[in-house]
């Protein structure tokens, strides 16, 4: 996954060509690891500033994250910047219940 807004830029132009579509209803980043990751990817000159001028363009509808960082995922709850968080959840891995809540509020 591209952290750069530049490279953002151009990976959204492929998607919105390789889809033959106008907009994207959900683009995510993509397994974000750590908190200096998701700080490197949220700076002015990153792939978020990417995504919200696309979403301001219509070019996309939503911006989301995804992450296998329970902890990650809390800190970018907090941040109220992403629309939709994905996290592993099924019977045998129900950590994400309390995240879904607060994401939730």
């Amino acid at each position: 996954m591209v952290k750069d807004k530049e490279s953002m830029e151009r990976d959204i132009e492929i998607s919105l060509k390789n889809f033959r579509t106008n907009y994207i209803d959900l683009y995510q980043l993509h397994n974000i690891r750590t908190v200096k990751e998701l700080e490197r990817v949220l700076r002015e000159d990153g792939a978020y500033a990417a995504l919200l001028e696309a979403k301001t363009a219509g070019k996309i509808k939503h911006i989301g994250i995804t992450s296998h960082s329970l902890d990650l995922l809390k800190v970018a709850v907090e941040m109220d910047k992403f629309e939709t968080i994905m996290y592993p959840y099924n019977i045998v891995e129900n950590q994400g219940e309390e995240l879904f809540k607060r994401a939730k509020e």
